[in-house]
């Protein structure tokens, strides 16, 4: 079918009088009403979505031939692609009776499998990309605003009264997109990675670092925190944590391969950022915190300077040096004899302190530490970090096992960080047994699907997701370069490597991108749900931040193998 979809868009892009015969067997695919059905979309790199045509016929041959005379004959005026995806109708998995009606019919039904039929007549039929990206199924109930939409979108089509529908049909595609220099299989609107390469890996980084990390960020320095692209809806939540994060990840795509446009974004990020930051006046010292809708957490504190400090590496800038050592000095100044921080979440105007705690934030805050220390060689902040490892590893997890030991990524790249100056075995000792845990639970082999192959158990419900699986995976590398054990190391790699894999099939490639509004907003960034293409700016950090550290281990083997 590969094959057949190039030549399609050869002859879409030729707009040839007739179809060329594509050689797809009828026996291969399946009928809906004793006719084969298929579907074209395509996209050009505007603001509108993909515009899409569905063909019938007796032949598989005649469904793509029915479908491309009615692009032909509905073109829009100067309308040029360069996306385009064929699907062909394979099965028709159920037959339901609306006897509720369109409106109180209860949709079960996965998202980006399959597709919709409405009437024995076909008077509405949508393809799974169409009904996953216009999600014109939402808690199983249907939107009928998003039918609309989705059929404002497909050509040749007039109104043939689908709400009167008394039944409805689901069926699966076979799914192929091509640009015209490749031709990819998909399985769930996106592609499968059986194989992943360097230049396969950096592509993917570069297709965040490219898209989605530039339109992020507005010119004001603001990120858009959550974005839907299937209702083009921007919430107005917020979490400036996950801004600090977000900044970090950038600066790591620029640190592989500079690029003036990303480093200028990052810049605008972190402006606004520190423009949040407030005076303290904490044991008499002159400190800062970061305010949050009048709130402050030793997280934030934290990955600021994570931030600020990957910036001043990169750059040689000395410009936020002061900054990062007053919100260091705030985490200092309530750190407890013990090793722990007192303060983990405090109302900024009240200065009551809450009872929320996070260990990541202790991560977060040791991870910062070290790398201010790297910055300044200041060794009051490396006696921090080390002090509040120590309480993680040897108070507050004494006596871990596989079977309960806390996966904690921001802890493992502290305890990397601080091993460069004051390795400590227990540290040590702790990392690996959280590696240990993490790569048992891995899934593998034939008893889980191939979607879930390289994932782990999700805290809650059955699917595999990639923000933890991209946290985990961002652990792992860390105890990559923190042992010297070759046997580890190779079962590090395998199991980062496969983590990857899994993790890359939720990333919006042009295949799925062409169907949304905002397509370069929505291209490289990643979903964490098969069945939600919604995205938040952490979902790309981690992910992309777990690529760039496999990125970083390939170069090392290779380095060893020269």
């Amino acid at each position: 079918m590969k094959q057949a979809a190039k030549q399609l868009f050869a002859d879409i892009l030729e707009k040839n009088d007739e179809l060329s015969n594509l050689g797809l067997q009828d026996t291969n695919y399946g009928t809906l009403g004793g006719k084969y059905v298929s579907w074209i979309a395509l996209a050009d790199n505007s603001g509108n979505r993909a515009f899409v045509v569905y063909g019938i016929g007796d032949s598989v041959q005649h469904a793509v031939n029915h479908a491309y005379t009615r692009y032909i004959a509905n073109k829009p005026l100067k309308f040029k692609p360069k996306h385009m995806k064929l699907d062909i109708l394979t099965e028709v998995t159920s037959e339901e009776t609306l006897n509720k009606g369109i409106q109180d019919h209860v949709y079960k039904h996965n998202r980006g499998v399959t597709g919709m039929a409405f009437g024995r007549d076909l008077r509405a039929v949508f393809s799974p990309q169409e009904v996953e990206c216009y999600k014109i199924v939402d808690q199983q109930s249907l939107i009928t605003e998003s039918v609309e939409r989705a059929l404002s979108s497909q050509l040749g089509i007039t109104e043939k009264g689908w709400k009167e529908a008394d039944t409805l049909f689901k069926f699966k595609t076979e799914s192929v997109y091509t640009n015209g220099q490749e031709a990819v299989a998909l399985v769930r609107g996106h592609r499968v990675f059986k194989e992943l390469t360097k230049d396969s890996l950096l592509e993917a980084i570069n297709l965040a670092k490219h898209n989605y990390f530039t339109k992020v960020v507005n010119e004001k320095g603001k990120m858009t925190y959550i974005y839907d692209p299937a209702l083009n809806e921007k919430p107005s939540k917020y979490n400036i944590l996950r801004h600090a994060g977000t900044v970090y990840a950038m600066l790591e795509t620029y640190e592989i391969e500079a690029d003036e446009e990303i480093l200028r974004k990052a810049e605008l990020a972190l402006e606004y950022i520190t423009d949040k930051t407030e005076k303290v006046a904490e044991n008499n010292n002159d400190t800062l915190v970061l305010v949050e809708r009048d709130v402050n957490k030793l997280g934030g504190n934290g990955l600021l300077i994570v931030a600020l400090a990957k910036h001043a590496k990169l750059t040689g800038s000395t410009k936020h040096i002061a900054t990062m050592q007053k919100l260091a000095a705030w985490m200092t100044d309530t750190q407890k004899e013990n090793g722990d921080f007192a303060i983990h979440k405090q109302v900024f105007s009240t200065k009551k302190v809450t009872d929320f705690r996070s260990n990541f934030y202790t991560g977060e805050a040791i991870l910062a530490l070290a790398n201010l220390y790297d910055l300044d060689g200041n060794s009051k902040w490396l006696d921090s970090a080390e002090k509040a490892t120590a309480y993680l590893v040897e108070e507050v997890n004494a006596g871990a096992t596989l079977e309960n030991v806390q996966s904690d990524h921001w802890l493992l790249y502290g305890i990397r960080a601080i091993s460069k100056h004051r390795p400590r075995q227990s540290f040590i000792d702790h990392a690996i047994l959280m590696a240990e845990s993490i790569m048992q639970s891995q899934f593998i082999g034939e008893k889980y699907e191939e979607e879930w192959q390289g994932g782990y158990p999700p805290q809650e419900g059955l699917n595999p997701k990639s923000v933890p699986n991209a946290c985990k995976t961002e652990g792992l590398a860390n105890v990559y370069f923190l042992t010297d054990d070759q046997n580890m190391k190779e079962r590090l790699f395998k199991t980062i490597k496969r983590s990857i894999q899994f993790q890359l099939q939720m990333q919006i490639r042009p295949e799925k991108a062409m169907f949304f509004e905002k397509k370069t907003l929505s291209t490289g960034a990643f979903h964490n749900k098969f069945k939600a293409v919604e995205i938040r700016n952490d979902f790309t950090q981690h992910n992309i931040s777990s690529s760039i550290a496999l990125y970083h281990i390939m170069n090392e083997i290779e380095k060893e193998t020269l």
